[in-house]
């Protein structure tokens, strides 16, 4: 699916999907666009691609996905003309749809000049769906915080999952993301021959300024939740240890009273003490209370409890 969205002299040709077809028109054919350009834009991939033409410029990059309950990434390919800047997505981005929605409403600086005109547009998507990327990163902090709120509810265990599945969510967004900065460096070194302006050049580099933010971001989460992660670790030993603890008392509290109920239910041709006799079991339930109360004076005493 094609839609094209007019903005002074500035034309973008956003695609969903594109296809083969949508370049055997006559505007497209004017456009004079490589195969392998072409190619490139219509096919999914798996790395992110610069091309430098005298032309255009061609930018495919991999954003992280943060909304699925299995991480994905969204592929978004550019090619930005004089006059025109062409997106192909293959999974509907927020960052997108919120540019697009104003495109038309945007006071591009020196917008009578067609340079800095499709550059200030560029930048602006990318802003947007870094900006968009951001907000994702913001719902995973607050998933963060909650399940800080539920480690001190003592519900250690129940977090040991929730904290790894948060932590691979950000190694794969880090991954992912991380290929970025090669990307610019390779983009903004081309576009420095594309665009003539000195003032468009000084204003593509806050596309590496909204990428750091992003980039610092998730780097602060992830280590945050390795914190977390050490904090429910100590607090779930320590519980361990206090259960284990308190079956060993159990265990050293009762020791001496079943020994001694042990010991006296042998049985013996003649009556003594505690067998055979009047009342031997309330003598016995006696002796074995007695035990076990000293030894819970014992306990207390050396601090145990």
């Amino acid at each position: 699916m094609l839609e094209v969205l007019e903005h002074r002299d500035l034309k973008w040709y956003f695609f969903e999907e594109a296809k083969k077809e949508n370049f055997k028109n006559e505007f497209f054919k004017k456009m004079n666009f490589p195969p392998y350009v072409i190619d490139k834009f219509i096919q999914k991939s798996t790395r992110d691609k610069v091309i430098v033409n005298e032309s255009f410029l061609f930018i495919s990059l991999h954003f992280p996905d943060l909304k699925r309950q299995k991480y994905y990434t969204e592929e978004i390919k550019f090619i930005i003309g004089h006059d025109f800047i062409m997106t192909n997505i293959f999974v509907k981005n927020e960052g997108l749809e919120k540019f697009k929605k104003t495109f038309s409403f945007y006071s591009f600086e020196n917008d009578e000049e067609k340079d800095n005109c499709v550059a200030f547009a560029f930048i602006r998507m990318i802003e947007k769906i870094y900006e968009n990327v951001l907000m994702e990163l913001k719902k995973v902090e607050k998933k963060i915080d909650e399940i800080e709120d539920q480690i001190f509810k003592n519900k250690e265990q129940a977090m040991v999952k929730k904290i790894s599945l948060i932590n691979r969510e950000l190694l794969d967004f880090k991954k992912n993301i991380r290929s970025h900065p090669r990307t610019w460096n390779v983009f903004l070194n081309g576009a420095k021959e594309f665009f003539h302006k000195k003032r468009t050049h000084n204003a593509l580099d806050s596309i590496l300024i909204a990428y750091e933010k992003v980039i610092t971001n998730g780097n602060e989460l992830s280590e945050l939740i390795h914190e977390l992660r050490d904090t429910n670790n100590s607090l779930l030993s320590a519980k361990q240890n206090e259960i284990s603890k308190s079956f060993t008392l159990i265990t050293f509290l009762t020791l001496p009273a079943t020994l001694f109920f042990t010991i006296v239910s042998l049985p013996t041709q003649e009556k003594h003490m505690f067998i055979g006799q009047e009342n031997d079991f309330t003598l016995i339930m006696t002796v074995g209370s007695i035990l076990f109360i000293l030894m819970l004076i014992f306990t207390i005493w050396k601090k145990w409890w």
